[in-house]
């Protein structure tokens, strides 16, 4: 596997017809690409917005890095990939705990990446659909933290 910047980000609202069955939240991974899909009704626009526009700060300042192997499963891994490598997932909190105006807020430290999410923007089977992807991805070392 070859470490590559992350050259495109992009989180999409979708008619859920665009998406698997059933599904609130779906994953287009190619090298040095993501596009995640969410249904319609399961994330508001305006957190759609803010969340496209931190995830553009940290992959312009390559603060993430993509692991890729085109041979591999990206959603079922080989077994001897490492585990535990960091820690990412996505949070509800309450609006006051919230910066003023926004919808979500990272919250990055050593080996582990937190998005907080205001109550009410993203439902909780998108929040567990993709915390399923990050757990994946990042847990097993397909997304690395670089320092800058």
């Amino acid at each position: 596997m070859s470490l590559v910047p992350i050259e495109r980000f992009l989180y999409e609202i979708r008619p859920a017809k665009d998406l698997p069955p059933g599904k609130a939240y779906h994953l287009i991974e190619r090298e040095g690409e993501l596009i995640g899909w969410f249904a319609e009704g399961h994330l508001s626009e305006l957190c759609c917005e803010q969340l496209n526009a931190f995830h553009a700060e940290f992959f312009n300042q390559m603060m993430w890095l993509q692991n890729w192997d085109p041979e591999i499963d990206r959603l079922r891994p080989p077994d001897d990939l490492p585990t535990g490598v960091a820690e990412a997932r996505y949070v509800f909190v309450t609006e006051e705990a919230m910066p003023r105006g926004r919808t979500c807020n990272p919250v990055e430290a050593e080996r582990e990446f937190i998005w907080q999410i205001r109550d009410g923007e993203m439902s909780e089977q998108a929040r567990q659909e993709l915390n399923a992807y990050l757990e994946i991805l990042i847990g097993r070392g397909l997304f690395v933290q670089q320092k800058p």
